[in-house]
Parts: structure tokens; C-alpha cells; sequence
């Protein structure tokens, strides 16, 4: 894939599916700003979680009337009462009762993720202020993980244009922020995984890489014995 022609296919893929996407860090400048440029563009539709003085602040003072955002707040009695149950009945076997199945649901975090649960919203988008481990925690704990997935993992893509030593092409990388140590099989369920993502994102016929420190022998230890094996079982 062309780095250039990938970004473009990938904004008009995102007008034409007209998605919805909440934020759950609603307050932060970085977000008001995506959002605004989102609505400008037309590439989907974003709700904006926080106190909604302060979002609305700020989408004015990076340059849009916000007329195409929505905002919520997450500690409205009413969403966190409804949020709260939902949570509560899902933990109900971890022992989470009303009150603290409440509290939880007004973090916007977990909210945010138990909207993608309930469908009214497509995506939801963290982490510019709130760590990856928390980001996951909410997204395991809202939405859950997709049929046949055991690892729980993370990618990102590098688009490279041309004129750069790679350009022009589209690389993916994982895990780099989930598992820290994964063993033999994690490490094949998350190629695997990271395969399937990337032909729906990019549409070629993923080539896999197992990188180590070792080339083709040249040196043994614990982990690259379990590239070996993750690559056996690939």
C-alpha cells in the first residue's frame, strides 16, 4: 500500500461509514482540537465526555463553535445510575454491588466503554491523558475481548511516504504497550491477531516478521527460543 493513498483511502473509508466515536478524556485540548477537525472534515461524529463548561470552553478556544460535538457528562445521576447497573450486572460474579458499580461508571473512562458495549458509539478513544493500562482495563472490563481472543494486544501502524528509506509503505507493529513478556503462545496469538486487524484496516496479505535478537541461529536465550516456537506455531 501507498503511505499517501492509505491515509487518503482511510479518511474517506471513515466519512463514508459515518461512525460515532466518544472521548472519553473530553477535557483535554488535544482531544477538542481531533474533534473539531473531525466535524470539519466530516470523517465521523464525536462525543466528547467532561464537565461540559469546560469542554465547551475549550472546543471555542481552539477554533470551533461545537455545534457538531456532542457533550456529555459522565456524572450526571441519570448516566451514571444507568451505566452503573449495566456494569453491576456485568461484575455482578466479582462481587461489584450497585453503589460501587455506580462510582465505577462515572469514570469516564469506563464509560466510554460501556457505551461501545450498549451501541451508542462505535469506537472510543483514550489514553492522551490516562495511562494504557487503564485504557485496557476499561475496555476489558466494558466492552470485553472479540470471539476466539485470548491475548489481549496492541499495534500501531507507521505510514511511510515517498522518498523515505522504507516509502513508500505501510508497516505494523506489535505488542508494544499490552505484554511485556509474553510467552511462546501469546506472542503467535498476537501476530495472529495483529494480521487479522491489519487486512481489515489495510486490505493487503499481511508478511509476518518475528524480530529477536538473534538472525538465523546466531545466538540462543529464553526469548529467542519462544520466537522460535511462536514462529513454529504461526
Amino acid at each position: 500500500a501507498v503511505a499517501e493513498d492509505f491515509l487518503t483511502s482511510l479518511r474517506a473509508r471513515a466519512r463514508a461509514a459515518g461512525r460515532t466515536l466518544v472521548f472519553a478524556e473530553g477535557e483535554d485540548t488535544r482531544v477538542q482540537t481531533a474533534a473539531v477537525r473531525a466535524v470539519t472534515d466530516g470523517l465521523y461524529h464525536p462525543i466528547l465526555l467532561g464537565r461540559p463548561d469546560r469542554v465547551r470552553a475549550g472546543l471555542a478556544d481552539v477554533g470551533g463553535d461545537g455545534a457538531g460535538v456532542t457533550v456529555l457528562d459522565p456524572a450526571d445521576p441519570d448516566r451514571a445510575t444507568r451505566f452503573g447497573s449495566l456494569f453491576t450486572e456485568l461484575r455482578a460474579g466479582r462481587g461489584v454491588g450497585p453503589a460501587e458499580g455506580r462510582a465505577a461508571a462515572a469514570d469516564p473512562l469506563l464509560q466510554a466503554a460501556l457505551m461501545v458495549r450498549t451501541g451508542e458509539a462505535h469506537g472510543s478513544v483514550a489514553g492522551c491523558v490516562r495511562t494504557t493500562a487503564d485504557v485496557v482495563v476499561a475496555a476489558l472490563w466494558g466492552v470485553g475481548t472479540a470471539e476466539g481472543i485470548r491475548t489481549v494486544s496492541s499495534s500501531f501502524y507507521m505510514a511511510f511516504p515517498v522518498g523515505h528509506d522504507r516509502g513508500p509503505s505501510v508497516l505494523t507493529f506489535t505488542d508494544a504497550g499490552v505484554v511485556p513478556e509474553p510467552t511462546a503462545e501469546q506472542l503467535t496469538e498476537i501476530a495472529v491477531a495483529a494480521a487479522r486487524a491489519r487486512r481489515s484496516l489495510i486490505g493487503d496479505e499481511p508478511r509476518v516478521a518475528f524480530l529477536s535478537y538473534s538472525s538465523r541461529g546466531s545466538a540462543e536465550g529464553g526469548s529467542v527460543t519462544r520466537v522460535r516456537e511462536a514462529l513454529a506455531g504461526f
